[in-house]
C-alpha cells in the first residue's frame, strides 16, 4: 500500500513544513507509522523537535471526523481543571486541518501538534505508578465533565463504540478468531469470555451516566509526564469517540491486563476519579468487562499491525497470557 511506501509520506511531510513557514528551519523525521504516519518536526539550528506532524491514512477518518477531534482538543485545553492535552498547531493560514495531493494523487489529511518534552507513563512504572494512576483517574473524570456538559457535542462526528464494531463480527480493527496462533483451547475460552461480554453490554446498557465522549485510547503510551512542570498531558486523540466512560480504565491497562498489579492500579484510578465524578457499583462492577474487551481487541489489532513496537514488546505468550485472563473473569462472573 503507498501509506506504507515512506516516499509518499516523506514528500508529503516536506510540503507541510512551508505551510507553517518552516520548510527552512526544520525536517521532519519519521517517527512511527501504525494507523496513521507520525514525523518529528526537528529544528535544524538546535537539534530539538518543535512539533510532531501526524499524516491520517487515507479513509481511516473522514474530514469531519477529524474537525471534531480538533475541536474537542480545543475544548478541553480551554476547559481547565488539570487537562491539558497537546495542542493543535495551526498553519500560517490558521487552519488546524491541511490537505495534500500525494504523489499517489491521494489526498492526505494532516494536523500539526503540539510537541510535549517529557517521559511517557509506559516508562514510569515504579514505586510511583499507583500515585500515576490516581492522578490519571483524576484527569479522565474531569474530560468526563467536560463531554458530559458540553452543548457543542451534537454536532460532533466521531464513532460510537459498541460491543460489534470493538470484538463482534464487524471489528474494525479486525475479528480476533482470525489469528492464526490462537490454539482450539484458547479460542473456546475467549469465545466464551467474548460471550459473557455481550451479554454484560446489553445488561449495562447506554444512558447519559454512563456513555459518552472518550478518549478510547489512554493507554500509558499516550500518557506524558512533562520535564518542564511534571504535569500529566495526554495525547492522541485519533481513537476519541463515543463510548462507556469507565471504559477509558481499560485502555489505560492496554497490553498489561493480566499482571498482579492491575486491581491495585484500579483501585488507585477509582479513588482519583471518585473525588471527582461519581461512579456506580454497576459501574465499578463493569470495568472488568471492559478491561476484558479491551484485550481481545488489542489481541485482533496486534494481527494486523505485526511491525509496531507493542506487538515487538508483548507478542510472546499473548494468547497464553490472554487465555489466562479469559479463565479468570469468566470465574468471577
Amino acid at each position: 500500500m503507498a501509506f506504507e511506501d515512506r516516499t509518499v509520506t516523506d514528500r508529503i511531510a516536506g510540503r507541510v513544513l512551508p505551510l507553517y513557514g518552516w520548510q527552512h528551519t526544520h525536517i521532519a523525521k519519521m517517527i512511527m507509522v501504525s494507523e496513521n504516519a507520525s514525523y518529528a518536526i526537528i529544528n535544524r539550528m538546535t537539534g530539538s523537535t518543535d512539533a510532531v506532524l501526524r499524516i491520517s491514512r487515507p479513509g481511516y477518518h473522514t474530514l469531519a471526523e477529524l474537525v471534531s477531534e480538533v475541536r474537542w482538543i480545543d475544548a478541553l485545553a480551554g476547559y481547565g481543571h488539570g487537562i491539558n492535552p497537546a495542542k493543535v498547531l495551526p498553519s500560517l493560514d490558521r487552519s488546524c486541518i491541511r490537505s495534500i495531493i500525494g504523489d499517489d494523487g491521494v489526498e492526505y489529511y494532516c494536523i500539526m501538534f503540539e510537541y510535549i518534552n517529557g517521559v511517557c507513563l509506559e516508562e514510569c512504572i515504579n514505586e510511583k505508578i499507583l500515585e500515576c494512576f490516581k492522578t490519571l483517574g483524576h484527569m479522565t473524570a474531569w474530560m468526563h465533565m467536560q463531554s458530559a456538559s458540553w452543548k457543542d457535542i451534537v454536532s460532533i462526528h466521531r464513532m460510537h463504540f459498541n460491543y460489534e464494531n470493538i470484538i463482534g463480527e464487524q471489528a474494525d480493527w479486525g475479528r480476533w478468531q482470525d489469528r492464526k496462533d490462537i490454539d482450539r483451547c484458547s479460542a473456546y475460552v475467549m469465545s466464551e469470555a467474548s460471550d459473557i461480554i455481550k451479554l454484560r453490554l446489553s445488561e449495562y446498557g447506554i444512558n447519559n451516566a454512563n456513555y459518552g465522549l472518550i478518549h478510547a485510547d489512554m493507554r500509558l503510551a499516550n500518557i506524558i509526564i512533562a520535564n518542564d512542570d511534571n504535569s500529566m498531558r495526554v495525547i492522541d486523540f485519533d481513537d476519541c469517540g463515543f463510548g462507556w466512560f469507565v471504559s477509558d480504565f481499560a485502555s489505560s491497562v492496554s497490553f498489561m491486563e493480566e499482571r498482579a498489579i492491575v486491581p491495585y492500579l484500579k483501585d488507585a484510578w477509582l479513588n482519583g476519579y471518585s473525588a471527582v465524578r461519581t461512579l456506580s457499583d454497576r459501574d465499578i462492577g463493569m470495568i472488568d468487562t471492559f478491561v476484558m474487551m479491551r484485550r481481545l481487541q488489542l489481541t485482533a489489532w496486534m494481527a494486523g499491525h505485526p511491525e509496531s513496537s507493542p506487538v515487538k514488546l508483548y507478542k510472546e505468550n499473548w494468547i497464553k497470557n490472554t487465555k489466562t485472563l479469559a479463565h479468570k473473569y469468566l470465574s468471577e462472573e
